[in-house]
């Protein structure tokens, strides 16, 4: 004890005398720390759990279904698209055929296009997002601030900065490139595209969009490679709370999960190690002083307690 007492008084003997280098030490050390505290702060407040990314993507659904090709696709577990592989000798996508191959689930259409609407600067392109906002499935993946939901294909909602665009206001209308007229209902906002010009409308009212399916029977990861052979792609939320395991995945794809997390544990490493570095750099040069320090008190006889006095 007497030895630990001995060099705190000596430690802080020395950051009383030398304040500007024990100021360098502190801030060698607090700034990387510092700074590694906010970016795991920044990194675990901008990741989604696997409830909050099921709420956006697919609502209160159990998945979301897309069937874009006629052959075998492959697909990553967290993605909802697909990339086609072999041959387009399938069967020709249907609602008919995918509830044939889901039995007992209910299919509630979600669709997504694009159109060019009359702004107060001329022309513009807006994003379009066609699903029933009332329907309870829908819940979370896109929110109703004002107004309320589309209810007839004459009405529509938009974000606000689609209002921002337009000039138009709740109970005005909108009108698109070609002379649509639609009557606003209410202002929305998309969780992950606050800052997307977007519209809001029942399924069918535009043309040439992409559609895909909320669904309410659970689906796994089995079950999931199973409907790619067919050129489904399937968004579950069973496969997003329980991920398969790397043998499982299709071998075309690496778990990009893992290399993130190699990432950030490498970064961490570096900046310990800088840390590490240049701290030590400081109190070595202070060190060397002090030993020569008690050296000298010790050639001419004095004692260990009076060293540490």
């Amino acid at each position: 004890m007497n030895g630990w007492r001995a060099a705190l008084r000596i430690a802080w003997r020395e950051a009383r005398k030398s304040r500007g280098r024990t100021a360098l030490v502190v801030a060698l050390i607090l700034v990387p720390v510092a700074a590694l505290t906010f970016a795991a702060v920044v990194y675990d407040s901008t990741t989604l759990t696997p409830d909050e990314d099921s709420a956006r993507r697919m609502g209160t659904a159990q998945a979301l279904v897309s069937w874009p090709y006629r052959g075998p696709v492959i697909q990553q577990p967290a993605r909802d698209f697909a990339i086609p592989v072999g041959n387009a000798e399938g069967q020709d996508p249907s609602e008919d055929r995918l509830k044939a191959l889901l039995p007992g689930t209910d299919l509630v259409p979600v669709e997504r296009s694009g159109v060019n609407i009359r702004t107060t600067a001329g022309v513009g392109r807006a994003g379009v997002r066609m699903l029933d906002l009332t329907n309870p499935l829908t819940a979370g993946m896109i929110t109703v601030l004002e107004g309320r939901a589309a209810a007839s294909g004459t009405e529509i909602t938009l974000s606000r900065k689609a209002m921002t665009r337009t000039g138009a206001r709740l109970g005005g209308t909108v009108t698109t490139e070609d002379g649509r007229t639609f009557t606003v209902v209410g202002v929305i906002e998309e969780p992950d595209r606050l800052d997307n010009t977007t519209l809001v409308a029942l399924p069918g009212t535009f043309d040439h969009a992409d559609r895909s399916w909320l669904v309410t029977t659970p689906i796994d990861w089995a079950k999931v490679k199973e409907l790619n052979k067919l050129g489904i792609a399937v968004l579950s939320r069973t496969v997003l709370h329980t991920p398969p395991a790397a043998a499982d995945l299709y071998p075309q794809f690496t778990d990009s999960n893992e290399l993130g997390a190699d990432i950030l544990v490498l970064i961490a490493g570096l900046a310990v190690l800088e840390m590490s570095l240049l701290a030590g750099s400081a109190l070595a040069v202070g060190a060397r002083r002090r030993k020569r320090d008690l050296a000298l008190v010790s050639a001419i006889g004095g004692a260990p307690a009076t060293s540490a006095a």
